[in-house]
């Protein structure tokens, strides 16, 4: 929820719902068309946009399958989906889905189901990821270990990745240096592009949810009382499930995990230092937010896929 206003507020669901929420949810997908012009041109109207680009002094760093592991212990008990050797990542479906985009058979159907399926298969990695984010949650800008827990999690899955996205510009407003952003490219390398978003940060709230001690927050005063563990569990497995196919894409897909987003506007962040302008710059980004009542990961997948070919 990052409108030219809402981007430095935590988000309007927080307000109603940070003590309610810690349970897993499903989600709700929007999007908004061109990066280039996100407050007049959402589908639907719910902003996920932020500010017009700006030039970037922020130096962005490469990271390496040696990236150190986070200190929540290298050995968290994620069991981490590892794709097919490289050369070996098609995908039938979306093969033949791509090979005749506008054929009016049941392509759309088959293309929903085998992401549904692939989702499903990653249940496991899915519900330990978000319930060891939910147990260490970090606030705007101080994303340390959760920056390096989605390192580790796509140099293990083969991503190439950056990070040193989102720096701090305001440290004397805001606690904590910034600069937690990751972002990745799974496909061709080129055009058609499409950008997915999910935010890390957690609230400044005192856990007091009952009936979840598994996975209760350790950190004494901080919650993911937003849902943002949910949030980027879910961007992790689109990772694992587009990586799966990689060979079969025609475009790429970029995936954006931002800092900052209660009230931090960590996206304008990323945005003026460039993640909308670098090789291959997206058409189109989409974002989500948890919400019981939703579809989960698999048709935010499937969108990625049709409006890829479709626009």
């Amino acid at each position: 929820m990052l409108g030219p206003k809402l981007g430095r507020m935590p988000c309007a669901l927080c307000t109603t719902a940070s003590r309610a929420r810690s349970t897993s949810s499903r989600a709700n997908a929007f999007l908004w068309k061109s990066p280039l012009h996100f407050s007049s041109s959402l589908r639907p109207a719910i902003a996920v946009g932020t500010a017009s680009l700006s030039s970037s002094t922020c130096q962005i760093r490469s990271a390496s399958s040696s990236a150190s592991s986070s200190s929540w212990g290298e050995d968290n008990g994620i069991q981490i989906p590892t794709p097919p050797a490289k050369g070996n990542r098609q995908n039938d479906v979306v093969t033949s889905f791509f090979a005749s985009p506008n054929d009016a058979s049941n392509k759309d159907d088959l293309l929903k189901q085998e992401i549904q399926s692939q989702a499903q298969r990653l249940s496991p990695f899915l519900s330990t990821t978000r319930r060891k984010l939910h147990q260490y949650p970090e606030l705007m800008y101080q994303e340390k270990e959760t920056s390096r827990l989605v390192q580790d999690v796509l140099n293990k899955m083969d991503i190439p990745h950056t990070t040193g996205w989102s720096v701090n510009t305001n440290p004397d407003k805001i606690p904590g240096p910034g600069g937690y952003g990751v972002v990745a490219d799974i496909g061709t390398g080129e055009q058609p592009c499409v950008l997915l978003r999910a935010d890390m940060d957690a609230l400044p709230i005192d856990e007091q949810t009952t009936s979840v001690d598994a996975f209760k927050s350790q950190i004494p005063g901080k919650m993911h009382a937003c849902g943002h563990d949910g949030h980027t569990t879910m961007l992790l497995g689109a990772a694992s499930i587009l990586k799966q196919m990689e060979d079969s894409l025609q475009g790429t897909v970029r995936l954006m995990f931002q800092p900052a987003e209660e009230g931090g506007a960590g996206a304008k962040r990323m945005v003026e230092e460039g993640v909308t302008r670098q090789h291959p710059a997206p058409q189109w980004a989409f974002g989500l937010h948890v919400w019981p009542t939703y579809v989960s990961i698999y048709l935010s997948i499937y969108r990625i896929i049709l409006y890829t070919m479709l626009y």
